[in-house]
């Protein structure tokens, strides 16, 4: 619950810094509000839409929801489709949970290099506080140095290549 509270606070207080004051007050807003006060259907019914228009933010709040179980089934399945394209479009905190969703096997086939390479991105920029250690614990115990290597190359090219060569 606590994990839920922190990445939701990160996004709401990161979609609010990033929205003007005379624009919050549209479907976004007003999604990612219902969303922060604990109403999920009206979450959904107002960031679906958008989510599904390519806005990362609403993507963002709608792959939370699904890996937390939030106004819907826990479905990580789900949440990882809705992470990956947010993840993406350069959200720290997507970024972080699609690391652990295949650190750990989490509606994805579990893959060290790639958790690896989402959490070095959500390192880069300023994902959920703890990504790094997650990161360094597969880079140090869990891949050859060949691989960590490989993973480093993987994240430099999806940051040279703003998102678009992240597989």
């Amino acid at each position: 619950m606590r994990l839920f509270r922190k990445v939701l606070l990160a996004t709401l207080w990161s979609v609010a810094l990033a929205i003007p004051a005379e624009v919050r007050a549209d479907l976004l807003g007003d999604g990612l509000a219902a969303c922060g006060r604990g109403d999920f259907s009206t979450a959904i019914s107002l960031l679906r839409p958008l989510a599904e228009a390519g806005n990362p933010d609403a993507q963002h709040c709608l792959g939370v929801m699904y890996f937390f179980g939030k106004g819907v089934e826990k479905d990580y399945a789900e949440a990882s489709r809705w992470l990956t394209p947010s993840a993406k479009q350069g959200n720290g905190v997507s970024q972080d949970l699609l690391g652990v969703s295949y650190a750990y096997g989490l509606g994805v086939a579990r893959d060290w290099i790639r958790a690896y390479v989402w959490l070095s991105l959500a390192v880069s920029n300023g994902g959920v506080v703890g990504a790094d250690r997650l990161r360094d614990f597969i880079g140090t115990r869990l891949l050859t140095t060949v691989q960590v290597t490989e993973a480093k190359e993987l994240a430099q090219k999806c940051l040279a290549s703003n998102y678009s060569q992240c597989e």
